[in-house]
């Protein structure tokens, strides 16, 4: 499944079961957070990178000013990955 979306600020951490997702930006920029175990790490992307988060992976993206991005995803899974709050679309 194709979907666009703005993002801006920080979303919540998350990983999606068995799914990888893939982010293009479209425009503007963001950071991709990462996080494993006792590591954390950065990704910065600017305007046309793409990035794969393999599936299982913990995942924030972190937008300073607003940011148009693209994903790809299996059709149904959830923006907010294993957890369902406010932000669940």
């Amino acid at each position: 499944e194709v979907r666009l979306a703005k993002i801006e600020g920080a979303f919540d951490w998350r990983h999606h079961d068995g799914v990888d997702e893939l982010f293009f930006v479209v425009k503007g920029r963001f950071v991709m957070r990462f996080r494993a175990k006792d590591e954390q790490w950065d990704v910065a992307m600017e305007e046309g990178d793409m990035l794969v988060v393999p599936a299982n992976t913990e995942h924030m993206p972190v937008a300073a000013e607003e940011c148009w991005i693209m994903l790809v995803e299996d059709a149904g899974t959830r923006n907010t990955g294993e957890k369902v709050t406010a932000r669940t679309r």
